[in-house]
């Protein structure tokens, strides 16, 4: 599956806090009936999918580097289209062509498939976080989203961080511990590219000294938007970033 909800209960009507992208390695912790209880390996949140939503263990080596693209039957534009992935999936690239990439996927069954080279990236490879976080702009708010079908303030975070090879937390309290030793202590200097703003329960970046972007749920969407409006318009206290 190219994408798998984690929900607090077991329950598909419960909150969905958090969701599992392809490739995602995790540790079975329980069973129930049809449910699995799960731990993400990358950030150790845990949740319950549902018993068919998983397959066995895989090697990857690329992932997918732009918010969302799809694997095709053949390396041909118009041949059938298997399976769409999104930003941070881990897959397993088997050759390299000039602009496909012959990958398995394991969904039902073990396949073959093609991906466009430029929507790859090696998964040691570091990337522009910022360049990242922008292609996510107008991408629809979702709580406990991690794509760009639906995301959160702090899943977009983590998500984009991912490209800079960082393993942060889900929630944003936790993020916002993560980075305790980067809190910058005199709020008056200029806000600057790459900062991190944290309230209480929500996160945005600092674009440039005048914009912001963050997912959240006044717009119901991802916003690039003038600093000075959403600082007014949240109104609380809050902790500057600068790593």
């Amino acid at each position: 599956l190219q994408v798998v909800s984690l929900y607090e209960k077991q329950n598909i009507e419960s909150e969905v806090v958090s969701q599992a992208l392809y490739g995602e390695n995790f540790h079975i912790l329980e069973k129930k009936n049809d449910w699995i209880l799960i731990q993400l390996k990358d950030d150790n949140y845990t949740g319950w999918i549902l018993n068919y939503s998983y397959f066995n263990f895989f090697k990857t080596n690329y992932m997918v580097n732009i918010p969302c693209t799809w694997v095709y039957n053949s390396p041909d534009i118009k041949s059938y289209p298997r399976i769409k992935l999104f930003a941070g999936s881990k897959l397993k690239v088997i050759e390299l062509r000039k602009s496909w990439a012959r990958v398995e996927i394991t969904e039902k069954k073990l396949f073959n498939g093609y991906i466009p080279v430029r929507h790859i990236v090696k998964k040691n490879k570091k990337l522009n976080w910022l360049n990242i976080i922008k292609q996510f702009e107008n991408a629809p708010y979702l709580w406990g989203g991690k794509t760009v079908n639906g995301i959160d303030c702090s899943g977009l975070l983590q998500l984009s961080l991912k490209f800079l090879g960082l393993k942060i937390p889900r929630d944003t309290k936790d993020q916002r511990n993560y980075f305790k030793n980067f809190i910058l202590k005199d709020k008056s200097k200029i806000l600057k590219k790459g900062d991190i703003i944290f309230w209480k329960g929500h996160v945005a970046v600092i674009l440039n000294n005048k914009k912001l972007i963050h997912a959240n749920a006044f717009h119901m969407s991802v916003k690039i938007e003038q600093i000075e409006s959403a600082l007014k318009r949240i109104n609380q206290q809050y902790v500057v970033i600068r790593f």
